[in-house]
């Protein structure tokens, strides 16, 4: 499958103020808190600050069942290290189907500071601590038989499944806080996507592109040649072709 297939939304975070528009939808990223916009993995990146409660928000379950498959993805640089145990990377509810909550929390109780995923009130626990230092790909699937599974950086970590529904009971998406609006998190936020479907180990591994991620329409160039002559490689746009040039030898 491509890349593009049951993408819901995708937020690019390129903006220098206000929302965050979605590249693939009609469901903009409300800006809670006045946050500002950096320079990111990819061009921009939304950058919030706990202390000022920032996040962003969009008032729907995106047309997700909370029994739904669903693959979320972004790119996250931590600027503060945890120093609370409730600090929510992302947090989806949707009160369809099933009551039920898919969160990502950088988790902190007394010890090292970690990635958790509640599925539901069933937990996945990265046991490192990302630091405050690189951007790294955090992408969480959940199928619909309820078994959630998180990679971080292109490599699974673990599994879990559901054992309870958990939160505030509405159907919206956050950026960088629970379900409400509180436990906010101080950090850079790129690329996020989210899909209708479980993206298998292929596509996860596309997305993360060895570190330097890709975004929506999710483009690359390659550089192929014949008889140790470059060639140029043609990519498509709603059917219009776009010339990649490479060069050889110094001349186009």
């Amino acid at each position: 499958m491509a890349l593009t297939d049951n993408l819901v939304s995708f937020w690019k975070f390129d903006e220098s103020s206000g929302n965050a528009a979605d590249s693939v939808g009609s469901n903009t990223l409300v800006n809670n808190g006045s946050a500002t916009f950096v320079s990111g993995l990819i061009n921009n990146a939304a950058h919030l600050v706990r202390a000022s409660s920032q996040y962003f928000k969009v008032s729907s379950n995106l047309g997700i069942a909370g029994n739904g498959d669903i693959t979320i993805s972004m790119w996250v640089k931590f600027t503060a290290s945890a120093s609370s145990p409730f600090n929510f990377v992302f947090d989806f509810r949707s009160t369809s189907g099933a009551d039920k909550r898919l969160g990502l929390l950088y988790f902190y109780n007394g010890g090292s500071p970690k990635l958790e995923v509640d599925n539901a009130e069933g937990y996945i626990d990265y046991n490192a601590d990302p630091g405050t230092i690189n951007y790294h790909h955090i992408l969480v699937t959940r199928s619909s038989s309820g078994v959630a599974e998180l990679w971080v950086d292109g490599v699974s970590i673990g599994t879990a499944s559901q054992t309870g529904g958990g939160g505030a009971s509405d159907n919206a998406f956050y950026v960088g806080a629970q379900s409400g609006g509180g436990n906010t998190n101080d950090a850079n936020y790129d690329a996020v996507g989210v899909w209708s479907r479980v993206l298998s180990s292929t596509e996860i591994t596309a997305l993360y592109n060895g570190g330097v991620g890709s975004q929506y329409p999710f483009l690359t160039s390659s550089i192929k040649t014949i008889n140790g002559l470059a060639k140029a490689s043609v990519k498509t746009v709603n059917g219009l072709a776009i010339a990649s040039v490479k060069a050889w030898l110094g001349l186009a």
